[in-house]
């Protein structure tokens, strides 16, 4: 993983408002993709079997990856009332934003990415520099595992 991790060294503060607005398209993070353990745990979750979440709910890109099928520019699983109906089986990459490693690259990324639309950032818990780059490895591991 390389990024320049200056802007973080001292850390930075993040706390999720639950706005929801990482639930919606932005420039290139468009899918929500899934390993197999994702949909384990998500089809366990809605009471569904494997090949019936897969049907209702995914669809695959030419490569044959799995990601979520949208509802216009949000994620099908983010409810009326913005919330998400899947949270404790959110998907690693719901689970590790904002600190991904194409979001850490650098303070510029960082302020495209994430700090232009997230009210989180700056606010609530301090994550150390160590914990960033942990969030953004373990990211890292499982999107190599299913991409």
């Amino acid at each position: 993983m390389s990024t320049d991790d200056t802007f973080y060294k001292n850390g930075i503060r993040f706390e999720c408002t639950g706005c929801a607005k990482c639930c919606f398209t932005h420039g290139e993070n468009t899918y929500v993709y899934f390993s197999d353990k994702d949909i384990e745990n998500t089809s366990e979750l809605l009471k569904t079997s494997r090949i019936d979440f897969l049907n209702t709910y995914c669809q695959s890109d030419e490569d044959g990856n799995i990601y979520l099928k949208t509802k216009g520019n949000k994620c099908l699983f983010l409810n009326d009332k913005n919330q998400c109906d899947i949270y404790s089986s959110r998907p690693m990459q719901c689970r590790t934003w904002p600190f991904w490693t194409e979001n850490i690259k650098s303070l510029k990324a960082w302020h495209e990415s994430v700090e232009t639309f997230c009210p989180g950032v700056n606010n609530g818990k301090l994550y150390t520099a160590k914990n960033i780059k942990k969030s953004a490895e373990k990211r890292d591991k499982w999107y190599n595992i299913i991409l």
